[in-house]
């Protein structure tokens, strides 16, 4: 079974700004990384998707980072 709508991709963009940014034009930035994650490689995500033809909510879907510096100290 294919499952549609479950790849999702993430950019991250770093700067010297100590600023927080939102949005990548809202100053200098550099893009970083793309990060991308298939949903359908978990297998609750293949049930949902196998047995609701309709489509599904998949709830919230928050990428986590770890500052690997912060760990090291």
């Amino acid at each position: 079974m294919e499952c549609l709508d479950s790849i999702f991709i993430t950019t991250l963009f770093t700067s010297d700004s100590s600023t927080i940014m939102r949005y990548a034009d809202e100053g200098e930035t550099t893009e970083l990384c793309k990060w991308t994650v298939d949903l359908a490689s978990l297998p609750s995500f293949r049930t949902n998707a196998a047995t609701h033809a309709g489509g599904f909510y998949t709830g919230k879907f928050i990428p986590g980072l770890v500052n690997m510096d912060y760990l090291a100290s």
